[in-house]
């Protein structure tokens, strides 16, 4: 029983709720994992590239939770030679 409501769970009212609920939170689940997927990656190329990331670079990569972002230093990755001119915002030097 929820809210003192007896069969609330089956009303087609809580039923709607609940399904936008559970949608909403597998689409913020999803938008998360992109996220970290894309983090991943660039540590993992980076490392490859221009060695082993130091703290202040991986903090300043775990801060960014912007998919957009993230991919924008994916796909930059390749024309610039270290973490810091990775990090710095195009067009600004590092």
């Amino acid at each position: 029983m929820i809210l003192g409501i007896r069969g609330i769970e089956e009303s087609s009212v809580y039923q709607s709720i609940f399904a936008k609920g559970e949608a909403k939170g597998e689409a913020k689940g999803e938008a998360k994992g992109r996220v970290e997927e894309a983090r991943l990656a660039i540590l993992l190329l980076g490392r490859k590239k221009f060695g082993q990331p130091d703290e202040g670079v991986r903090m300043t990569i775990d801060a960014i939770d912007d998919v957009d972002q993230l991919n924008s230093l994916l796909d930059r990755i390749l024309d610039v030679s270290t973490w810091d001119e990775l990090l710095a915002s195009p067009g600004r030097p590092a």
